[in-house]
């Protein structure tokens, strides 16, 4: 197949393209960097469309890299909602299919003992509403929906930012670490985009999540034990929203998310505890030379 990705240079796009040309498919991308894939101008998304076979849609601004003011929540929507109307209008007139992204937080913050599948409704919230909107904006273009939890790679995403404290031994719960933390290993969400892309059939809403579900004080004693540290200094609440603001949300809530679309309709999960999970990650993450990290491909195809 030839498959277009948007947000193809960053994290999950970078190991989904390696994935997928690993797997024999030819893969673009589509990007806003100079000299790179495909521009988000019209003519260009429309060429890149024609001569495809599957779209994937990964393009959105980050929601952790700065504090939430009304410009950059403003961004952090546009971002989605915007591309999206966009290349679900040129899918629907191409009849291409379409995977598209969207996140657990479409949830909202989730009650302990509440666990939700792919037919809970929208949750409140600054989040629940932008996912609201970004899976809106697919209009009546028929497409499958990954709502991701939270992915770990050896090499990015939350993983990245964990590493360096874990390993000088200052790591430790969050908060009170009985909250949700649905999580899902890279592999299993790059290998999930491509079950979706080759199978034109599945539509609605999957939730990108593991099935071993757990809390963040079981995940953080998971990443120790793996890396061979103790975890034993807390962040206080109060403290870590001071230091992110109401980005702190990310990490003091959270949602117990079952997959339940996805197994049942038989997508079968490499990773599905986080115990081993974690243990794979550190040893990928040790074995790759220093400052090389990436998904196996330096500079995507175009």
């Amino acid at each position: 197949m030839r498959i277009l990705i948007s947000g193809g240079t960053g994290f999950i796009g970078r190991h989904l393209a390696g994935h997928l040309e690993r797997h024999g498919h030819h893969v673009e991308v589509i990007s806003r960097r100079p000299h790179v894939g495909i521009d988000w101008d019209e003519d260009s998304l429309r060429r890149g469309i024609d001569r495809c076979d599957a779209v994937v849609h990964l393009a959105g601004a980050p929601v952790m890299d700065r504090r939430w003011d009304d410009a950059y929540k403003r961004q952090i929507e546009g971002s989605r909602v915007e591309g999206t109307a966009r290349l679900a209008e040129l899918c629907r007139a191409a009849e291409r299919r379409l995977v598209s992204t969207s996140a657990v937080g479409y949830y909202g913050p989730g009650e302990m003992q509440r666990i939700f599948d792919e037919d809970a409704p929208r949750g409140e919230g600054f989040l629940a509403e932008v996912c609201g909107r970004w899976e809106a904006a697919l209009g009546e273009t028929p497409a499958a929906v990954v709502r991701v939890g939270v992915v770990l790679g050896p090499d990015g995403g939350a993983l990245a930012r964990l590493w360096l404290p874990f390993r000088l031994g200052l790591g430790g719960r969050v908060g009170s670490g009985d909250q949700p933390f649905p999580w899902i290993h890279i592999q299993d969400l790059v290998r999930l985009y491509t079950w979706l892309c080759l199978n034109p059939d599945r539509l609605g809403p999957f939730n990108g999540v593991a099935p071993g579900g757990c809390d963040q004080r079981t995940f953080v004693r998971a990443l120790a034990r793996a890396m061979g540290r103790p975890a034993h200094l807390p962040l206080p609440a109060p403290l870590l929203r001071a230091i992110l603001g109401e980005r702190a949300c990310l990490l003091l809530e959270g949602q117990h998310v079952r997959p339940r679309r996805v197994e049942e309709q038989g997508f079968a999960f490499e990773h599905p505890a986080i115990e081993e999970a974690c243990a794979d990650l550190v040893s990928r993450r040790r074995r790759r030379p220093r400052n090389t990290f990436g998904a196996g491909r330096a500079t995507p195809r175009i």
